[in-house]
């Protein structure tokens, strides 16, 4: 996507400039030349996705030709690399090689000779003809620790000396260890910020507009706790009220943490069991709330002549419910063991209606799940009225034992824990897209040693 960019850019110049190709457009002005070096060509297909992009590598080689951009391989075994991508590459130099019929096979030429085995000693073919070549090489008197270290220095040195040259376009990248709060800063109020888009290194929220409620999967144990502290740090940044339905038992959310917590969260803050009496404070805490906004939904409508009996007046009302309101987050710490606590038929309907329809109303419920939730889950009513948009977040791996939606085959195949419990797979309007949450330095959950993996 990145040499993709630039190319689609040049092609921009290069039609205003009623030009077709780089050489053509440095006769009228400056553009720099871009050199593209892959070191382990090869290695390409042992990463993810290595193999889809290995093979079309020879589009990206043939895409760039006339804009400027050359690419330098380097690779170990030539019968790894594909027939199109040979054909692709102009110039081509080897070094070292075993012997004469191994150049011969490299280059794709008669050898007669080979060449002394010296370092940065080889041949190449130029004008047809087999010839010797020598590589410079900095600082060939010193040992590798000391070149490195001038090559450093040396490059430093450029650096200074052209400071005040516009920088080079650069890959995107995302900073390790950074804080989840730190992270937020970069962003307006009114958004769930979310992470870092993966395959473009860009940040992304979702704005309160898009939001309502929201499933949160953890394949790896080592996780909750941060990830949970990222949504903790949602509510401080958006200056929300946090409600927290408790699971049944092993709870993080515990008297500690409230004594800890409370002092400095400057909303109101509701912690809430997972019990029989937890339920009836729960449907109490959602009446209230809602019974205080729809005093502003009423207000809105009046002063635009909307009926009060109109279905949908909360939905048309929001931007002026949000305006007036403070924004509430109802945090389900196990949405399994609240679906499977026992509720009468009223509780049932008014439960299932606070999940479904009040959306509009500043209020976004966000649901916590598990490998080891119930597979009947999703034959639960309240699961199957809850998160109509079908919003997913998929931390750590261990996808086959989800049971919240229908993944496709390639994330089904994640069956391991994933160490890395800071990306995750996101589904939003029916596509997955991989992103990173910054989750400060990451650590994992010490391991009873009878119990830690033996491969």
């Amino acid at each position: 996507d990145f040499i993709g960019d630039i190319i689609e850019e040049r092609k921009a110049l290069f039609a205003e400039a009623d030009v077709t190709n780089y050489n053509s457009y440095i006769q009228t002005a400056k553009l720099p030349l871009i050199t593209v070096v892959i070191d382990g060509y090869t290695n390409i297909k042992s990463l993810s996705r290595g193999t889809d992009y290995y093979n079309l590598m020879h589009d990206y080689l043939r895409a760039a030709t006339g804009y400027g951009i050359e690419y330098i391989l380097s690779y170990n075994n030539p019968n790894e690399v594909s027939i199109k991508t040979k054909q692709e590459i102009d110039n081509k130099l080897s070094l070292n090689a075993k012997d004469r019929y191994a150049y011969a096979d490299i280059l794709e030429t008669k050898c007669r000779f080979e060449p002394p085995q010296l370092r940065g000693r080889g041949l190449c073919v130029e004008n047809g003809e087999t010839l010797e070549s020598q590589c410079a090489i900095l600082n060939a008197d010193d040992n590798e620790q000391t070149r490195t270290m001038k090559l450093r220095e040396r490059v430093s040195g450029l650096c200074e000396r052209y400071k005040d040259v516009p920088a080079a376009k650069t890959l995107p990248t995302i900073a390790e260890g950074l804080e989840y709060h730190e992270f937020c800063a970069g962003f307006k109020k009114g958004c769930l910020p979310l992470g870092y888009l993966v395959k473009e290194a860009r940040p992304v929220s979702i704005p309160f507009q898009q939001l309502y409620s929201l499933s949160v999967y953890f394949g790896n144990p080592s996780g909750i706790k941060p990830v949970f502290r990222n949504f903790l740090a949602f509510a401080l940044f958006n200056d929300m009220d946090l409600a927290i339905v408790r699971r049944q038992s092993g709870t993080i959310f515990d008297s500690e943490f409230e004594n800890r917590t409370r002092p400095q969260f400057p909303g109101k803050l509701t912690l809430i069991d997972c019990t029989e009496d937890g339920l009836a404070a729960f449907d109490s805490f959602m009446v209230e709330e809602i019974t205080n906004r729809n005093v502003f939904r009423d207000e809105y409508c009046r002063e635009k002549g909307i009926p009060l009996t109109e279905k949908d007046r909360a939905k048309r009302a929001i931007r002026y419910i949000r305006e007036k309101t403070k924004p509430c987050l109802v945090l389900f710490e196990s949405f399994s063991d609240f679906c499977e606590l026992e509720k009468d038929e009223n509780m049932q309907i008014e439960i299932n209606a606070f999940l479904s329809r009040t959306r509009g109303y500043n209020m976004y419920f966000v649901a916590f799940f598990y490998p080891t939730d119930s597979s009947s889950l999703m034959k639960n009513p309240l699961m199957q009225c809850y998160n109509e948009d079908d919003m997913l977040m998929l931390f750590g791996g261990q996808y086959d034992k989800q049971n919240i939606t229908t993944l496709p085959m390639e994330l089904r195949k994640i069956e391991q824990i994933n160490p890395k419990y800071d990306r995750f797979s996101f589904k939003y309007r029916g596509s997955f897209h991989t992103l990173l949450m910054p989750c400060g330095p990451l650590t994992e959950d010490a391991v009873e040693p009878d119990e830690a993996a033996i491969i």
